[in-house]
């Protein structure tokens, strides 16, 4: 079996870029179940985070979570307070780095359906989604190879 496979921190940018092709009738739907698969596993590495901080954020006497002001970006924000911090990044990084996988014989036309509306895309882009584009086609051409 080929595999298409991204790292599920991948994820979002994936979904963004599937999203924002105009596609009608067949392409669309073809599209369209990438996307779900995508947010099928965004919604599980949503869940897999929560519980993460739920295992290693700190807790009131309450049970809420502990809660501290930190600044980033220029500005204070709150940000959960951990026992073992180093261990939730740990962990945290493991989980970004699971890789989200589609089997590309079964999903074949889908992917083509993808790769032409990348190519036929005549939106200037520039920067990081100039970056994703290029990264999904390059992975995608390759898996279909």
């Amino acid at each position: 079996m080929k595999e298409l496979t991204f790292k599920k921190v991948e994820l979002e940018a994936l979904n963004k870029l599937l999203l924002s092709f105009k596609l009608k009738g067949k392409p669309s739907r073809l599209r369209m179940r990438i996307v779900r698969l995508v947010q099928e596993t965004m919604d599980e590495f949503k869940k897999d985070h929560h519980r993460l901080i739920d295992e290693y954020a700190l807790k009131d006497d309450k049970g809420d979570f502990v809660l501290i002001k930190k600044e980033y970006n220029g500005e204070m924000q709150e940000f959960h307070d951990f026992d073992d911090e180093q261990g939730f990044k740990k962990e945290y990084a493991t989980l970004n780095s699971e890789l989200f996988i589609i089997d590309t014989e079964k999903y074949k036309e889908e992917l083509f359906v993808i790769l032409t509306a990348i190519d036929e895309n005549e939106e200037v882009l520039s920067g990081q989604e100039a970056i994703i584009h290029d990264l999904v086609y390059e992975k995608i051409s390759d898996a279909l190879a």
